[in-house]
C-alpha cells in the first residue's frame, strides 16, 4: 500500500505541530472575538469610529445660551475613548434622563460622576461637532447611530458634550432648552435637525 511507504514524523515534530495549531487556533478566536465586540479589528479598543463635522453656518459667529434648568454630570465620561473627547469633563443632561429610571441621576454616579443643576442663562460658543458611529455587537441595544455631539465651551473655557437628541425636550412641554443669539437678540432655538 502507499501509504505505509509514507515515512511518519518523529513525536517530537507532532507536538511542535500540535503546539502550533493551538497557538494559531487561539490567536484566530482572538481575532474574531475582537471584530465582534468592535465591529473591525483595531488596535485602540475604542467601539465607535468618528468624524468631525462642520458647524452649520447659522452657528457661525453666534453664541447658544442655556433657557431652561439642565443637570451636569462633572468627570470623564467612561464611553468616551477618542481624541475629540479627552479634555472634555462636563456633560449636559436633560431633565428627563435624569427622571428616567433606566438612565437617571444613579446612572451617572455609578460612573463616578457628580450630578448638579446646570442653570438657565449660561453661554456657551461651539468647539467642535463629533459624529460617532459605533461598531460590532455594542449596537445591539441603540443601533450603530450616528449620534451627534456637540462639544460647547463656557466662557471660563470649560468643555461640555451633549448628544443632539438631548437638545430638545422629547414630549415638548418644557419648551426649547437652548436659544441661538447673535448681538444679544434671539435668532431661533438650536435643535437636532441642524446636525443632519
Amino acid at each position: 500500500m502507499i501509504t505505509d511507504k509514507i515515512p511518519k514524523p518523529p513525536f517530537r515534530y507532532k507536538k511542535i505541530l500540535t503546539g502550533v495549531i493551538i497557538i494559531t487556533g487561539v490567536f484566530v478566536m482572538f481575532i474574531i472575538g475582537h471584530i465582534l465586540i468592535y465591529g473591525r479589528f483595531n488596535l485602540s479598543n475604542c467601539i465607535y469610529t468618528e468624524k468631525l463635522l462642520e458647524t452649520p453656518s447659522e452657528l457661525q459667529n453666534y453664541y447658544i445660551k442655556l433657557e431652561q434648568d439642565m443637570y451636569v454630570a462633572v468627570g470623564k465620561n467612561p464611553s468616551h475613548c477618542s481624541d475629540s473627547f479627552k479634555n472634555v469633563s462636563h456633560e449636559i443632561i436633560n431633565p428627563e434622563d435624569i427622571a428616567n429610571t433606566t438612565v437617571g441621576k444613579d446612572y451617572f454616579i455609578n460612573q463616578g460622576r457628580t450630578v448638579s443643576s446646570l442653570v438657565s442663562g449660561q453661554i456657551f460658543s461651539i468647539d467642535k461637532i463629533v459624529s460617532q458611529t459605533q461598531h460590532g455587537i455594542s449596537t445591539i441595544d441603540s443601533g450603530p447611530g450616528p449620534i451627534v455631539y456637540l462639544i460647547l465651551k463656557d466662557n471660563r473655557g470649560v468643555l461640555y458634550e451633549i448628544a443632539d437628541v438631548s437638545l430638545e425636550d422629547i414630549n415638548q412641554k418644557a419648551g426649547p432648552f437652548f436659544g441661538i443669539y447673535q448681538n444679544g437678540q434671539r435668532t431661533k432655538t438650536l435643535t437636532a435637525d441642524m446636525f443632519e
